[in-house]
């Protein structure tokens, strides 16, 4: 749609620019993607190649070097794949109840409690992915295949390498992919973010542009991340950026 309807697309950065001086060529567009998985590289990148599109990757970095499924998103998908089974959910969640996932509410109630639960425990990462392991044992579920084909993994830090040495523009998604309410807390979040990619890639530049993780975002950050050199905010919302939009809240 973007080739054949004659869109521009242009680099987040060029667009910014040139929209906050009223100078974007009609039908600009600017590409971006969330987090960094895996398969941006295996499937996305390629085809945005054959186009020769510009395009920019919030990069969350901690599950690049932590080489497993992210927890969260594995948990969801195991039980969605398991939607009309019971499980049972001791040494997961506290009650130790029995669980019928009759559809798709209840698998996103059983999913918000165990998610909830793993938060109120502190558990670590090898703790969630032992957990992850506990999980698709009671569901029945083949995480074995699921690991060999890298589904729901972050890329390595030298296939990151790989996309900024093919043009793709890294920024800012946070380390741990989370938005801490606390200023110090926020702030490590984004210096480890930098200091992850600019080692990931080799590079000294540093990253300038920021999306929210699940689109989590209060005004409170946006003089946050301004002393922290951030130049703008993507958040979930839609809409179409304009000049009027503020850099720390576009759509």
């Amino acid at each position: 749609i973007l080739h054949t309807g004659g869109y521009r697309v242009l680099p987040l950065g060029q667009a910014l620019t040139s929209m906050y001086r009223n100078e974007l060529p009609p039908g600009s567009v600017a590409i971006t993607f969330d987090d960094g998985s895996y398969d941006f590289h295996a499937v996305a990148h390629p085809i945005l190649r054959e186009f020769g599109f510009p395009v920019t990757l919030y990069l969350s970095t901690f599950y690049c070097r932590y080489q497993a499924p992210v927890f969260d998103v594995a948990c969801g998908y195991l039980l969605w794949h398991s939607i009309g089974k019971t499980f049972d959910t001791s040494g997961i969640l506290p009650d130790g109840a029995e669980f019928h996932i009759a559809d798709q509410e209840q698998r996103q109630r059983i999913q918000v409690r165990i998610i909830r639960h793993v938060r109120e425990r502190g558990l670590s990462a090898d703790d969630k992915d032992e957990l992850l392991n506990v999980l698709a044992s009671r569901l029945g579920a083949d995480v074995a295949r699921m690991r060999e084909r890298r589904l729901l993994y972050y890329m390595t830090p030298a296939e990151v390498h790989e996309m900024r040495e093919n043009g793709v523009d890294l920024q800012l998604h946070t380390h741990r992919h989370r938005m801490p309410r606390d200023r110090a807390l926020f702030t490590r979040e984004i210096v480890d973010n930098i200091r992850e990619i600019q080692e990931m890639t080799g590079s000294a530049a540093t990253p300038s542009h920021f999306c929210y993780p699940c689109g989590d975002y209060e005004p409170v950050f946006y003089e946050w991340l301004r002393e922290l050199g951030v130049e703008s905010g993507v958040t979930c919302q839609p809409g179409l950026a304009t000049s009027r939009s503020n850099p720390f809240e576009l759509p």
